[in-house]
């Protein structure tokens, strides 16, 4: 704002109001509870076919492929499936 009448920033020169939170703002973010309940679910009922193929082209070496693939399936796999093999690797070395 400049106080001229007219052009692009026109009008009474005024400070922005700093606003408290609204909670639609934290939407989407994971919570520790939920976090934990879903590792745990992953835990007991395994990985699905794909996601096991997924893992299995990243151990293979074969990315491009693996990236086209979870591309297809499911946008955020790929990097589940990359923390899980090095979670697995530093484990078992």
């Amino acid at each position: 704002m400049t106080g001229i009448a007219v052009g692009l920033t026109k009008g009474h020169v005024v400070s922005r109001r700093k606003l408290a939170p609204r909670p639609g703002q934290r939407k989407g973010k994971l919570g520790k509870r939920v976090k934990m309940i879903r590792e745990l679910v992953r835990d007991v009922a395994g990985s699905a076919p794909y996601e096991k193929r997924l893992m299995e082209l990243l151990k293979v070496g074969r990315d491009k492929r693996a990236l086209k693939l979870a591309k297809r399936k499911v946008r955020r796999l790929l990097g589940f499936c990359s923390n899980f093999l090095v979670r697995t690797t530093r484990t078992q070395t």
